[in-house]
């Protein structure tokens, strides 16, 4: 599978992230035999939070009451902070969409 771009959203010291990823060509499973190939990294100033990006879209579950992005989505029932096995730490929460 060829993708054009990948993205995530970081918080931190623009500098030290550029730094830290500059000298990274490959990544990913099978990088060793010409798999996942970075032609370019790019950065994008912007208002994220970590949290929730731009479009008001979860990054992580967030529990709805704590959630302030976009509650047309769906909520489900799952852990949102460790221990993730433990009941007690599971919650109706917006999340990440699934990307199959």
């Amino acid at each position: 599978m060829t993708v054009p771009s990948i993205s995530w959203d970081v918080v931190g010291d623009e500098a030290k992230i550029k730094a830290l990823i500059h000298d990274t060509y490959f990544f990913g499973k099978k990088r060793t035999a010409g798999f996942g190939e970075v032609i370019d990294w790019i950065t994008i100033d912007g208002d994220s939070n970590g949290v929730i990006d731009t479009d008001g879209r979860p990054l992580r579950p967030i529990p709805a009451d704590r959630f302030t992005g976009d509650k047309s989505l769906p909520i489900i029932d799952t852990a949102w902070k460790p221990a993730y096995w433990d009941p007690k730490n599971r919650a109706g929460c917006y999340a990440p969409e699934l990307v199959s």
